[in-house]
Parts: C-alpha cells; sequence; structure tokens
C-alpha cells in the first residue's frame, strides 16, 4: 500500500484565532476539527502559555511549518485509564527495568519547524537525560488514541512527520472499533484485534500487550 499524500496547505479550511485572547475563543457548531490555526514563529509559539483559558483545556496546540494549530482534542478523563495503565505496563517490561518511560501529550519537536504532541511517547534512559540537558530527543514509539472526531488526513499527515523525523512504530488505538493498528511506515499498518498480539517493534520488541489488554487499560 502506498504512503497517504501529504495534506497540502492550501487545502486545510482555516479558522484563525484571535492573536491575544486565545481564552475567549467561541467556537461553532460542530467543533471544528477542519482546523483552527494561526500564523506565529516558533519564538511566539514557544513564549505564548498554552495552558490558559478554557480553550486549552480541551485542544491540543502544535506548530506545523509556521502555524499554531488545533486539530486535535486533548486526553479526556474518561481515557484517565489508558494514562494510568500503559506507561505501568510499559515500565513492567524489560525496556522499562533499563531505564525507559513513556509519557502522554509531551511536546516533542520533529524538527525546527515542526512540533507534534502524541498521545503517548517513550524515551530511553540516554533521551530522557538528552531531555533534561535541554536537548530535544525524537521518541523512536508512539501511540494515538483515535476519536470518532478524528480527521484520517490530519492522523496521515502526523505519519509522514513521525517516520520523516526517524519514528520507528506508531500504534493507533481505536477504541470505538477496539483494534490496533500498528505502523512502522506510512501507509503500512497491520490490524490487531482480541488476541493478537501488539508489540512496539523494531524499537521495542520487548514490549508486547494483546490488544484486548489495550482496551482493559481503558476500564478502571
Amino acid at each position: 500500500m502506498p504512503p497517504p499524500p501529504a495534506t497540502a496547505e492550501a487545502e486545510r479550511p482555516v479558522l484563525e484565532f484571535p492573536p491575544d485572547e486565545v481564552k475567549f475563543v467561541r467556537w461553532p457548531d460542530p467543533a471544528p476539527w477542519l482546523g483552527l490555526r494561526k500564523a506565529m514563529t516558533r519564538e511566539d509559539f514557544e513564549s505564548r502559555d498554552w495552558n490558559e483559558g478554557e480553550l486549552a483545556c480541551t485542544w491540543k496546540f502544535e506548530y506545523n511549518n509556521g502555524y499554531a494549530e488545533a486539530f486535535e482534542q486533548r486526553m479526556k478523563m474518561t481515557e484517565i485509564g489508558y494514562m494510568v495503565r500503559l506507561p505501568d505496563a510499559f515500565l513492567a517490561s524489560p525496556h522499562g527495568k533499563q531505564g525507559g518511560r513513556m509519557f502522554f501529550e509531551v511536546e516533542i519537536w520533529l524538527s525546527d519547524s515542526k512540533m507534534r504532541k502524541p498521545d503517548f511517547c517513550v524515551l530511553t534512559a540516554d533521551q530522557i537525560h538528552q531531555a533534561e540537558v535541554g536537548d530535544e530527543p525524537v521518541p523512536k514509539f508512539m501511540i494515538e488514541v483515535l476519536s470518532p472526531s478524528d480527521q484520517s488526513n490530519y492522523h496521515d499527515q502526523k505519519l509522514i512527520d513521525y517516520f520523516s523525523a526517524g519514528v520507528e512504530v506508531v500504534w493507533h488505538v481505536n477504541p470505538r472499533l477496539e483494534m490496533v493498528i500498528i505502523y512502522t511506515a506510512p501507509g503500512e499498518g497491520e490490524i490487531m484485534h482480541g488476541d493478537d498480539v501488539c508489540t512496539a517493534a523494531p524499537a521495542f520488541p520487548e514490549f508486547q500487550m494483546k490488544a484486548s489488554e489495550v482496551f482493559a487499560a481503558a476500564k478502571l
């Protein structure tokens, strides 16, 4: 299967938000998953407090080639089981015992012009040390938990971004269909469900969970 085409900037609907009053934005119905974005420099993006106001409580802000974008909601309280149990499962694996850790919603700068915020990512002990001294390591393993509102083009573009930056494996976790799609390249996904074993190979081959265990993790 060929990789999905990158989404052209000109094809993306644009709904700009005010430059200084982010927290006062009122969203139209339905929620604008087609994109909310604003042109700004990386310096401006990094200097803004994105944790302020009701907008920040709902949406992830990423940086994409000169634009701040809100294309995806942050993880919800209903997904807290994933946030507790997936990192615990990784910690119990041989990779976790070697110092690797799984984090959620961390800003990952894939390049100087592109920052993505995956739902989950894994850093090795060496990468954690690199981050502590101010470097920007790119994780080899990412997990995205999909919602019914997600846009396929948006996640296709993120797959291209991830693998172009050196990511080796991405899980797309689909709670509605209870299936995990494991990507080792854009457009090369293997569907896992039930007792199928999901691995993070080639990045972390000894981290393994049945697909059913992934979805059981969401149920506290």
